[in-house]
């Protein structure tokens, strides 16, 4: 009797585990996200060509503001505001699309199990598989613009004009969400190794959520923050704001320092392996920052960096 039992407890818990929902972390791919990982670094281990050559182009039918992320296959999926979102082959042929209902500006996000991750404007959050079939979707109360991120645990981490943010598990069902001032206008959440998401509104805040959803602290600015922050290694958080500064927030929520531009930094940093924070700003300029906030070098450019 007490054999059979012990039978029966392990059938059970072999069921259990093999009907447990995998779930997939960001895609190990030379591109996978906005700004290439779960901390926005824009950080590549990969150099850029030396003597850039035109190879292949691809039409969508509108604009593209969304970036793109390329696959471990060499495709580069990428929204369009022509509704839908693309899957480009490495020589620019077409592998698949997939129509929303309405337009695509959010950034692709990749799984490690090859589904695509997007927002549109007709309020939802996709994900796509690697074929191009539909996986799930997720409906939010408004526009879903800013570009998701995938964390560790298979969540994806999105924005949305309703005022929330949320966390939506890998079988597409809401893991949480939380509430702030105002709408989410084109902040992408950044993911701490503590599952910490640290995302900027336009209710002028910069928001530390804990993993079940929680709030940490937030720190208030001038302006609104329209910019994606990257964390540091260090824990420190970057971001900019429409009130023409680049911010450096300590992982408590203080302030560590802050840099003034000429204008608004709308722009999303990006951080160097020499602790430099790089970010463009609506006065024309590219900027090199150090680690302790003081200009390293600026360098004019013909109109305005916003992304």
């Amino acid at each position: 009797m007490k054999y059979l039992s012990m039978c029966l407890m392990l059938a059970l818990v072999a069921s259990l585990v093999a009907g447990s929902p995998a779930h997939a972390e960001l895609a190990d791919t030379p591109w996978p996200m906005f700004m290439h990982d779960a901390r926005h670094t824009g950080q590549s281990e990969y150099a850029g060509p030396s003597n850039p050559e035109f190879a292949w182009s691809y039409a969508t039918g509108y604009y593209v503001f969304s970036s793109p992320a390329l696959g471990s296959d060499g495709r580069a999926y990428v929204g369009s505001a022509d509704n839908r979102l693309y899957a480009i082959a490495p020589g620019g042929a077409l592998s698949w699309s997939y129509e929303t209902g309405s337009w695509v500006d959010s950034s692709p996000a990749l799984g490690s199990d090859g589904r695509v991750h997007v927002g549109s404007y007709d309020n939802r959050l996709y994900a796509i598989a690697s074929n191009g079939a539909l996986s799930w979707s997720y409906e939010t109360g408004r526009w879903v613009q800013p570009s998701p991120a995938l964390g560790s645990d298979g969540r994806v981490h999105v924005g949305s004009y309703d005022n929330r943010l949320y966390a939506i598990a890998p079988d597409g069902a809401l893991s949480w969400s939380y509430e702030t001032g105002w709408v989410f206008y084109a902040s992408s959440p950044v993911l701490g190794s503590d599952g910490r998401v640290y995302v900027g509104n336009h209710d002028q805040n910069l928001y530390a959520i804990a993993s079940d959803g929680a709030l940490e602290w937030s720190y208030g600015f001038a302006s609104r923050v329209t910019s994606s922050p990257a964390l540091g290694s260090d824990g420190r958080v970057y971001v900019g704001s429409q009130d023409d500064r680049l911010y450096a927030i300590a992982a408590d929520g203080a302030l560590s320092w802050s840099y003034t531009t000429g204008y608004m930094v709308e722009s999303s940093p990006a951080l160097g392996t020499d602790g430099r924070v790089h970010v463009g700003s609506h006065d024309n300029r590219l900027y090199a920052i150090t680690s302790d906030g003081a200009l390293e070098w600026s360098y004019a450019t013909g109109y305005f960096v916003h992304s």
